[in-house]
């Protein structure tokens, strides 16, 4: 069962400065500019009574802005708000998200006595020159004290971190990945640096002086990323941004790598790989081949516009290559059956390999 999480964004709440690719009113769209008790409780309730039953935690989630640094009591209420739907049994928890530098023993303090169970951190790079050139304000080094605290004091983390910012490169971002990987967050979200209307990126590339990465090479970047948190057992629970109507209105994205379906397009090409390993692992082939995926991983092997499923018949030629859908197998897992061996792809530990191959012998059908 999924957690069900009701979201209020805090557009720029508790920032101090604006980082140059910042624009909430568009990649978050428009909000309240003050959240009231009325709103908070309808918000809540609406969210429960569609959301129905099969959750098995729901949370209230502060998005935007930076959460700790808001004055103390701000945060006190809109946090009570939220404690009184966790007194009541219908919401189990709150997360937050919040910049690592307003990270204390004094704020945590805080949360802890409200209910908070989850803080995201706003990390963006492990790169100083990086967050330096994004104006972010902190260091690599307040993550990782930021992580420090959140661990020892019994929190569940998540770590952002974006794709393409200025000052980048493929070097730096997967150092960046690393740096993340040591710091054990129980979840990641990654973001390509998009180029919105009134930013200084937005100057920035309108001058010349930055150039955003295609969107081929932000989904490679993701995909790389997103395989090595998977060998750790990291879940990444989001990548790009979500599709407010705002962003999508004409003249608010001048540039960069939006795709609506930015993270499906990650997952697909993920699959691809994992057939052409599995494939690869049978060859040279002598009949037909069967692919088994959960219900819900069918679309990432197919591909956007069954891309994926025309450049695998090529590998296997004039075998049949067919695809069963295996509603007890986990998802982001493919297995692929080949005269009579069924031959699963895991993501390796670090390494040996991007993948490792597991063959058993096929259960009969």
């Amino acid at each position: 069962m999924k957690r069900l999480i009701i979201p209020f964004f805090l557009s720029n709440k508790g920032c101090r400065s604006r980082c140059i690719f910042c624009s909430q009113s568009i990649s978050t769209g428009l909000h309240p500019d003050k959240i009231s008790r009325e709103y908070f409780c309808t918000t809540v309730e609406n969210h429960l009574h569609s959301a129905g039953s099969g959750h098995r935690e729901t949370q209230v989630a502060f998005y935007g802005g930076n959460f700790t640094g808001m004055h103390e009591h701000e945060q006190e209420r809109l946090l009570k708000y939220a404690l009184d739907f966790v007194k009541s049994g219908l919401v189990h928890s709150v997360r937050i998200s919040t910049r690592p530098d307003f990270i204390n023993e004094k704020c945590l303090r805080l949360l802890k006595a409200h209910s908070v169970k989850t803080i995201e951190i706003g990390g963006q790079s492990m790169i100083d020159d990086v967050l330096e050139r994004a104006q972010r304000g902190h260091t690599a080094d307040d993550t990782k004290r930021a992580f420090v605290h959140l661990h020892d004091m019994g929190f569940e983390t998540a770590l952002h971190l974006m794709i393409g910012l200025p000052g980048d490169t493929d070097e730096r971002f997967f150092h960046s990945v690393e740096e993340a990987v040591r710091l054990r967050p129980q979840a990641v979200r990654l973001h390509p640096a998009l180029v919105f209307k009134d930013t200084m990126l937005a100057s920035m590339y309108k001058a010349g002086d930055y150039h955003p990465l295609s969107l081929e090479n932000a989904v490679s970047l993701s995909l790389r990323a997103l395989i090595r948190f998977r060998q750790e057992g990291i879940p990444v629970i989001r990548m790009g941004l979500y599709t407010s109507e705002a962003m999508e209105r004409k003249g608010n994205l001048l540039a960069g790598p939006y795709h609506p379906a930015f993270g499906a397009l990650v997952e697909s090409s993920l699959f691809l790989e994992m057939a052409s390993a599995l494939l690869a692992k049978v060859e040279p082939l002598r009949s037909g081949v069967t692919f088994f995926v959960a219900p819900s991983d069918v679309s990432n092997l197919r591909g956007l516009n069954n891309g994926n499923m025309k450049l695998l018949r090529e590998k296997t030629g004039s075998h049949p290559l067919e695809i069963c859908e295996e509603p007890g197998q986990k998802k982001g897992l493919l297995a692929l059956v080949y005269d009579g061996n069924r031959y699963t792809a895991l993501p390796s530990t670090h390494g040996e390999g991007i993948f490792k191959i597991n063959r058993h012998t096929a259960a009969l059908r």
